[in-house]
């Protein structure tokens, strides 16, 4: 930086030159008063280090008094107004007014069109249920509009936070060797086996050895007989013999998703998804007072079988509540329609909200088969598509595509009737590991 007290110099700053003139001075000040009395020092250093610190001051330009006016935060405020009140109306209009004033000349210059803006993200008629939303922040301009100014800029995007988890870095595999794998497998049965002690049995027989004194007992004792199976096997060229203790596999056990099997129709309901009328009615007052997830539960439905959800025996929870053979859901989710025990599921169809009846007391009722086929209600999903099969006795899931096109759902399916604790199914044991 140039010295300002060098005359016509170029480059010259008065106000940082005074920032260092005022530090001269203070390091000249404590190199003559070393010797000084410290509370003389003290004195004289305090004005040395105000004027410093008038001088850093006066580098620093003043802050704005309010933050600068976004041009995305105003059309973010409003399309936020509830246009259904006659209050909102007039909300609408003043404050399209007011981005109108800040923002209209500065965009027309740029080259861009409030209407059009306004008419993306934030339309005086909003736009019909199901229209896809406009991501206002990917539409709208950063232009902004600084305390005073009466010209807006447009900035640089805002950088966006991230929210959601990065992605783990997947871990390298390596594969081991399969035929060395083979014979530690085979080494590791043989070790366990004599460390637990099951890999010699007892004889039936004993044997009598008797000590030189012929007075005495003999004494029987046990031989131990090899059990053990040997086998011949080719690891890379060499004969390997491997012996092990012979196994036995229990089949009683494999009862859980085998035969015998009860084919099973459950009917599921979406509450919310069925027009105004006495059945919705009569179904929201059952979830009221038999769900345990409503605020309104009644205590007098406790220990009941209209209570609803119910904990099954592995520990699972199963939700649905019954009303009419039917199980009663506020809504559908992934996880709510759940199928206990399926061994194969048979079909799945669902029944559209827009196509039931809308009008008399009967309103959302169900149609019967032939009235719904006649009428194009139903709707045949791909068993492999919608079937999430789980760990658990009541953790397999039907999972609806665009599930709030539909009211009702039907899935026909085969249900395991036995139930063994000591069954283990090698896809579930594959989902757990």
């Amino acid at each position: 930086m140039a010295d300002f007290k060098t005359a016509d110099i170029c480059g010259a700053s008065p106000n940082l030159n005074g920032v260092l003139e005022k530090m001269d001075s203070l390091k000249n000040s404590l190199s003559s008063s070393l010797t000084v009395d410290p509370s003389a020092l003290a004195s004289t250093l305090s004005s040395e280090v105000s004027a410093l610190s008038s001088s850093l001051s006066g580098m620093i330009p003043e802050l704005p008094s309010a933050p600068d006016v976004s041009l995305q935060a105003e059309l973010t405020s409003l399309s936020n107004i509830d246009l259904t009140l006659p209050s909102g109306l007039l909300e609408y209009r003043s404050k399209l007014d007011s981005i109108t004033n800040q923002f209209g000349d500065s965009l027309s210059s740029a080259g861009v069109s409030l209407d059009n803006l306004v008419s993306q993200v934030a339309p005086l008629i909003p736009s019909l249920p199901g229209a896809s939303s406009v991501d206002l922040c990917s539409v709208v301009p950063n232009f902004k509009l600084p305390d005073g100014a009466t010209e807006a800029t447009e900035a640089a995007a805002e950088t966006l936070m991230a929210d959601a988890p990065g992605i783990a870095e997947k871990v390298a595999e390596v594969t081991a060797n399969s035929e060395v794998a083979n014979v530690q497998a085979d080494l590791k049965k043989v070790t366990d086996a004599i460390s637990n002690g099951t890999a010699y049995t007892k004889a039936s027989t004993t044997v009598e050895i008797k000590t030189q004194d012929v007075e005495q007992a003999p004494i029987k004792v046990a031989r131990v007989k090899d059990n053990l199976t040997t086998k011949t096997e080719e690891v890379g060229g060499v004969t390997v013999t491997v012996k092990e203790r012979p196994r036995t596999i229990d089949t009683s056990v494999a009862k859980y998703f085998d035969k015998p099997v009860e084919v099973t129709i459950d009917r599921f309901v979406s509450i919310d998804a069925l027009p105004a009328g006495k059945w919705k009615d009569k179904l929201n007052r059952a979830w009221r007072f038999r769900h345990r997830d409503s605020p309104e539960y009644s205590e007098s439905f406790r220990n009941s079988m209209m209570e609803a959800p119910m904990e099954l025996e592995d520990g699972s929870i199963f939700t649905p509540l019954t009303e009419a053979g039917i199980n009663v859901l506020k809504n559908f989710t992934d996880s709510n329609i759940i199928l206990f025990r399926p061994v194969k599921v048979i079909k799945v169809r669902a029944m559209l909200k827009d196509k039931l009846r809308k009008e008399g007391d009967l309103a959302g009722f169900p149609f019967k088969k032939k009235e719904a086929e006649k009428a194009g209600i139903y709707v045949y999903l791909n068993v492999n598509d919608v079937f999430k099969r789980g760990t658990k006795d009541a953790d397999n899931f039907i999972v609806l595509p665009n599930k709030d096109q539909f009211a009702y759902v039907d899935i026909k399916y085969e249900m395991g009737t036995t139930y063994n604790a000591n069954f283990k199914d090698e896809t579930r044991e594959a989902l757990t590991t």
